[in-house]
């Protein structure tokens, strides 16, 4: 093998060796986006979880008002002892469609619990792909130096074999020279 074609076969690995990295940079590329998006939808999740809480707040507004035309219908009570029965009969189914209010409110707070538990495994999965990327790149880095030692160890072979064949061929001149001027 001639040095140009070693040297343009060098040349080549260099080039597949950059196309690589290329690709694990589109790669990387691809993973940013990945996360931009998770963080546009974590945002968005925060939204809508902050618009239900303002809804729930203006549900406790009119529980509120409730409440207030409760206690003076306990007032007419206090006045009307034989109504008393029939106001808190009123008042009790009230209080159940409070409860039943709080206890939505319970469900959609255990909804809530389980998409955060679900976002958390999905870091999870996110942190494992970080740790084998850094785990592949290591191996790719490790490699790309092997190579390369292996490469100028080749290079320097390739010199010393590229000394001793001028030193021969000096050599071969030499001795032709002499037997010319000998005959």
């Amino acid at each position: 093998m001639t040095d140009r074609e070693l040297l343009e076969l060098l040349v080549s690995k260099f080039d597949n060796v950059e196309k690589g990295m290329e690709t694990l940079e589109g790669r990387f590329d691809t993973l940013e986006g990945r996360f931009d998006k998770l963080e546009g939808k974590l945002t968005e999740f925060s939204d809508e979880t902050n618009n239900r809480f303002d809804e729930v707040d203006k549900k406790f507004d009119v529980v509120d008002k409730r409440f207030d035309e409760v206690d003076k219908k306990f007032d007419v009570v206090d006045k009307r002892f034989d109504e008393v029965d029939k106001k808190f009969d009123v008042v009790d189914k009230r209080f159940d469609e409070v409860d039943k209010k709080f206890d939505a409110i319970d469900k959609r707070f255990d909804r809530v619990d389980k998409k955060f538990d679900a976002i958390d495994k999905r870091f999870d999965g996110v942190d494992n792909r970080f740790d084998t990327l850094e785990n592949k790149l290591d191996e790719i880095e490790a490699k790309n130096a092997t190579k390369h030692i292996e490469l100028k160890n080749n290079i320097l072979s390739i010199r010393n074999d590229l000394s001793r064949v001028e030193i021969n061929t000096a050599e071969n001149w030499k001795d032709i020279a002499r037997i010319k001027s000998s005959i």
